[in-house]
């Protein structure tokens, strides 16, 4: 078993260590989140830190996957912008709701006035 996991990380070695940093700096991120929901006087419990810790994590892995394909930025500042975003996951969360939240909004009434004008042409005219 060892052995195997030896000739893993020495054929992988730039991957484990890139994916040893990226994951360091997303938990820096969550620490910092953590501390503001403190600071804020949220109530710790582990199933929050592992829920934030893990949606952080989303973000972040599809943060670095744009940054990284788009940018190709230094891979610590990559990280970092990872963290940071990562760490804002609430208010990147706040925001999504809002958009669905609107689209659903509009997609409803849009629907509300086809029916209507649906209606209006079906409905018999009175003479």
């Amino acid at each position: 078993m060892i052995d195997w996991l030896q000739r893993f990380y020495d054929t992988y070695k730039f991957e484990v260590h890139e994916g040893l940093f990226f994951s360091g700096f997303v938990m820096f991120g969550v620490v910092v989140k953590t501390i503001r929901a403190l600071q804020k006087g949220t109530k710790l419990s582990f199933a929050w830190f592992f829920s934030e810790s893990l949606i952080s994590f989303f973000i972040a892995l599809f943060v670095y996957a744009v940054v990284d394909q788009f940018f190709q930025l230094k891979p610590l500042f990559t990280y970092a912008i990872c963290a940071l975003l990562g760490s804002m996951s609430t208010i990147v969360n706040k925001k999504l709701e809002e958009l669905l939240e609107t689209a659903f909004d509009s997609a409803k009434s849009g629907i509300s006035d086809l029916f209507k004008a649906l209606v209006e042409k079906i409905k018999p005219k009175k003479s």
